[in-house]
């Protein structure tokens, strides 16, 4: 009797030895504390990206009472208020977005487009197919899974290769030269919609873009469809200041500043300023599309 007692204290004191208290709770000796049990989550897998680079930008003419663009000052004046004291917003025409169906769609460039082509002696989507056509205008689009989005300005890594109608062909490679501008997307319909934050700036586009001051756009946003050919019926509504549009025309047309700036108010339809029916900004829609590429 006294020997099995013995066994069995010499075996209880094994055991105890064989662990070692941690909070008050018994784990492995050599082992650590198991906390609740559960196992560290694994590391969130890399962001991937896809890429496109825009292969068609234009200047569509309003078609009645639609027009490329998207809602930028939130009001939807239809035909314009006859109110006395309406507003510059108010007074002046919305349109119904071409693709997206979205009311208020502010497009007052669109008005000017006939007379400023007119000055040029070609059409804007002439202008803009043949710079993008020989690699001066390559703008690409980032789109992140977890939601951002930028665009950037690109240069072909080799001879730029293009289809039958000369916009640059799906699949291929460019440099990235600079960031031009860092947004959000986010599902709006059957579309999607990218936020741009701050302004969307193109430097030196002036040069080759004589009368299209779009250098430096505000409040841009861009929708868009997604298919396995790239982005398709795209629409890009944005703000052009005044001040800032009389200053890009006027650095390669010297002289016209008090006439530009007075063409350009008539039109103006966003932000009233100290008289408010005189807006400082105006809007501008526009057409694109856009196909896969690496970058």
């Amino acid at each position: 009797m006294t020997r099995t007692l013995a066994l069995t204290l010499a075996a209880a004191t094994l055991l105890v030895g064989c662990y070692q208290s941690h909070s008050g709770r018994a784990v492995p000796d050599g082992g650590s504390p198991p906390g609740d049990g559960r196992m560290p989550p694994p590391p969130p897998p890399p962001s991937s990206e896809a890429h496109f680079v825009i292969a068609s930008l234009t200047l569509p003419d309003a078609v009645g009472r639609r027009a490329h663009g998207v809602n930028l000052d939130g009001l939807d004046s239809g035909e314009g208020s006859t109110e006395p004291d309406a507003t510059c917003q108010e007074f002046n025409v919305d349109f119904t977005s071409i693709h997206g169906g979205e009311a208020g769609v502010d497009n007052a460039w669109s008005q000017l487009v006939p007379t400023l082509e007119s000055l040029v002696g070609s059409t804007y989507d002439e202008l803009l197919a043949a710079r993008i056509a020989d690699g001066s205008l390559l703008i690409g689009v980032r789109l992140d899974d977890g939601g951002g989005a930028s665009l950037v300005s690109l240069s072909p890594s080799g001879p730029l290769r293009l289809d039958s109608r000369g916009r640059p062909e799906a699949g291929q490679r460019f440099e990235v030269i600079e960031e031009l501008a860092v947004g959000s997307r986010s599902p709006d319909g059957a579309r999607e919609r990218m936020v741009i934050r701050g302004r969307f700036r193109i430097p030196g586009v002036e040069m080759f873009l004589p009368l299209l001051p779009i250098a430096e756009l505000d409040r841009a946003q861009l929708t868009y469809a997604v298919g396995s050919g790239g982005l398709m019926n795209g629409e890009l509504g944005a703000a052009v200041e005044v001040e800032l549009a009389v200053e890009s025309i006027a650095s390669i047309m010297p002289g016209i500043e008090d006439t530009l700036r007075s063409v350009l108010e008539s039109v103006a339809d966003l932000d009233p300023g100290p008289d408010p029916q005189i807006c400082t900004a105006l809007s501008l829609g526009m057409a694109f599309e856009a196909v896969p590429a690496e970058f």
